[in-house]
């Protein structure tokens, strides 16, 4: 009888900690798959920085071996500190690119949408990059905020009134693609 006991009591630690290894290792494989998806994905980001001039520009990267597609890129243009009549927060924008070709870097001058916004808008402008979404090589749609990991995109995000310019029809950014950078040591 105490012998029985023992065989269960070792038979029932036996199998937790079977189960314990177990689920351990679908957890490491459920994380091994996840960046296997992200791999791409992480390859592609955005930012803003200061021109020498002042203002400042946005710039999307694509260190990857491959192209991502239905590129969207949420800028926000928001008056220098010299704007007469300053008054708006500022100008909510995406910019939409077919494809984004692989290892390169398209950069976005303040200028290219300063200019449609009058006059009263100065050199001091700045984009600020707010976020990207994109399809990867494989079809996948991520979303990438500013200083975050990519995440899978299960909507699309809900700007509001936002102004949408496309690389298809806005002639500035038509010339920003067409004079994508190749992206060094990719």
């Amino acid at each position: 009888m105490i012998t029985a006991a023992g065989g269960l009591l070792f038979t029932g630690i036996s199998t937790y900690y079977s189960a314990q290894v177990s689920k351990d290792q679908l957890d490491q494989s459920r994380e091994d798959a996840e960046a296997k998806d992200r791999k791409q994905a992480d390859l592609v980001s955005a930012w803003s920085y200061r021109e020498k001039g002042g203002g400042s520009s946005g710039v999307i990267s694509n260190r990857s071996k491959d192209p991502v597609t239905s590129v969207n890129v949420v800028i926000t243009a928001i008056p220098g500190p010299h704007r007469k009549g300053a008054s708006a927060p500022g100008v909510p924008y995406v910019l939409q690119i077919a494809t984004v070709g692989p290892c390169s870097k398209i950069t976005f001058p303040a200028k290219m949408v300063r200019d449609e916004l009058g006059r009263s808008w100065t050199p001091d402008t700045e984009m600020r990059v707010d976020m990207i979404w994109f399809s990867d090589g494989r079809g996948k749609q991520w979303k990438h905020r500013t200083a975050s990991y990519p995440t899978l995109l299960k909507e699309h995000p809900d700007l509001g009134d936002v102004r949408t310019r496309s690389n298809t029809f806005h002639a500035p950014l038509q010339v920003q693609v067409a004079n994508a950078k190749t992206v060094p040591g990719c």
